[in-house]
């Protein structure tokens, strides 16, 4: 660490290569409080940024409470008057997040259904003006539907799925085992139904005699 003493401050480093920080020496700089402070030798220390080229002293930004280096660039600009303002970026909610990719209507609607029952999701919750935004703000174009409108869907697709549990049961050519079962959603719907055991809606396990 170079300990250099000008003036009334001692430079502490002189590392960073990038503007406008490589123009100046950060320093520590010992003043007094008042004159009473003085007559005693009582010193304050702070922060502070000395230029390498005309010494000209000024607060670290460390030191300020928005820790903003704008009277450093001002300053440092008017020993580099070629050196470009440095570009401004403010970031959005939408940079933030990516874009969604494309989709079809058809996908998001059997992707919402999907969502209602895994979640085990009330037809309400597609009139919560939150969820909706929320719907509108990812998905923006698309018709998010309403309850009736879920429920019309989930019904048409709840019989599609049972034609489909049927027909693979039908054409299945080994043993399955029937069992009647009881259970309760996390939301508290309480079920009872006949189902197969360790075979789901996508495929029906075989067995062999």
């Amino acid at each position: 660490m170079n300990k250099q003493k000008t003036f009334n401050w001692i430079c502490l480093k002189d590392e960073c290569q990038d503007a406008p920080w490589k123009g100046f020496h950060e320093a520590i700089q010992y003043d007094y409080a008042s004159e009473a402070d003085k007559k005693r030798g009582v010193t304050t220390t702070k922060a502070v940024m000395v230029c390498k080229q005309c010494r000209h002293t000024m607060l670290h930004p460390y030191e300020k409470v928005d820790k903003s280096n704008s009277s450093l660039w001002k300053h440092y600009r008017k020993h580099n008057s070629a050196i470009p303002l440095p570009p401004m970026t403010q970031s959005t909610i939408d940079n933030l997040f990516p874009r969604p990719s494309n989709m079809s209507g058809s996908e998001l609607q059997r992707l919402l259904l999907e969502t209602t029952v895994t979640c085990n999701w009330s037809f309400d919750q597609f009139e919560v003006e939150v969820f909706r935004y929320l719907m509108r703000r990812g998905y923006p174009g698309y018709n998010i539907p309403k309850r009736k409108t879920v429920r019309r869907h989930l019904t048409s697709g709840a019989e599609k799925a049972r034609e489909e549990i049927k027909s693979r049961f039908e054409n299945h050519d080994g043993h399955i085992s029937l069992a009647l079962d009881c259970w309760t959603s996390s939301n508290r719907w309480e079920f009872m139904g006949t189902t197969p055991p360790q075979c789901s809606m996508i495929s029906v396990l075989k067995s062999t005699h």
